[in-house]
């Protein structure tokens, strides 16, 4: 029976489940910060769920669903979490590819200094807040490796946040879940990730969530993506750029008028759809393959977030009946200039 079999007493369930490899000091550094108020109590579930992710040097990435059902909570309840952990400073979440990671380095880098104060000067009513703002310079002794140069290096030291510079030019601005399932349901590539988080990060407090959506979309076929969006969402931030479709707001009645998502025709409810019109009887009017490829891409954006749609599956259906009676017209249309042609020779 090896240490940890003797641990749980034998239990072979338990001994086979798996185990993170974490330290006594993590659970009484976290319940101090919420004892603080520096983060919420699913900050420090979550920053405990990540860690059973990493199990070596590099960063874990668990998404935010996976988190939820690991804990048992909703996804509101993780994402809240995230956002006091980016807050605080404590991890560094950086986008990779279609997946967010979780970086400890500026975690690790206060536990060390917690573990120090806690258990080797005794200082059991350390505040985490201090520790914080308290930038520290190791200075390895053969009396005691703990033992820090000039008790934390002076006034010089201080700085006014938990990460350092190096980090916090490497963490990465967290999108809106609105343009994130874009981002991932068209797959864009760490580079366009890259640009359109720099450019919420500096566009993001004037131009409405659905202008960077529009923008991305209008990329997403050109050959430099990267190029293209920047230009399109710097443009829109100087024109200072609404969405493009968007309800007129209330004649009377003094209510605030707040925008709504721009929903196709074909998703629309019987109130709001026109009574004249039929989305078949609209995509029956559709005389080219490029003006039903249009129609398809708009079908597919909410596909892509939503496959079971029944309306947007129908539509797709309808859009692939005039397709092929389009091309079917077209053979016929060639079969006849065909004729007329031979028509023409013989009469030479």
């Amino acid at each position: 029976m090896n240490q940890i079999e003797k641990v749980y007493n034998g239990n072979e369930t338990i001994v086979t489940s798996g185990f993170t490899m974490q330290s006594n000091y993590i659970l009484p550094l976290l319940n101090r910060m919420v004892n603080e108020k520096i983060i919420v109590q699913s900050a420090a579930n979550l920053v405990q769920a990540i860690l059973t992710y990493k199990h070596t040097e590099e960063n874990p990435f668990p998404s935010r669903e996976e988190l939820a059902r690991f804990l048992g909570v909703s996804v509101s309840y993780v994402k809240k979490g995230l956002a006091s952990i980016k807050k605080s400073g404590i991890l560094s979440i950086v986008k990779s590819g279609r997946k967010n990671t979780y970086s400890f380095k500026s975690f690790f880098t206060l536990l060390e200094k917690f573990i120090i104060e806690y258990k080797k000067k005794k200082n059991y009513d350390v505040k985490i807040a201090e520790l914080l703002n308290i930038k520290v310079v190791q200075k390895e002794t053969e009396e005691d490796q703990f033992q820090w140069a000039e008790e934390y290096a002076g006034e010089k030291e201080i700085v006014p946040a938990a990460v350092s510079t190096e980090e916090t030019e490497e963490s990465e601005t967290i999108l809106p879940e609105e343009i994130n399932r874009v981002v991932e349901a068209y797959g864009i590539n760490s580079e366009g990730v890259k640009a359109i988080q720099q450019s919420y990060a500096a566009y993001g407090k004037k131009l409405d969530k659905k202008v960077f959506i529009e923008k991305i979309v209008a990329s997403l076929e050109k050959k430099d993506f990267v190029k293209y969006y920047n230009t399109c969402i710097t443009s829109a931030y100087i024109a200072g750029e609404k969405p493009s479709i968007q309800k007129k707001p209330p004649v009377s009645g003094g209510k605030k008028y707040i925008r709504e998502e721009a929903v196709p025709e074909w998703m629309q409810t019987k109130e709001d759809k026109p009574v004249q019109r039929t989305t078949a009887e609209r995509i029956s009017e559709l005389t080219t393959l490029e003006q039903i490829e249009e129609e398809r891409t708009q079908v597919q954006i909410v596909l892509n977030l939503s496959p079971d749609n029944k309306q947007a599956l129908e539509t797709k259906g309808l859009l692939d009946t005039r397709e092929a009676e389009i091309k079917q017209d077209m053979e016929k249309s060639g079969l006849i200039d065909q004729s007329m042609n031979i028509e023409k020779e013989g009469a030479v």
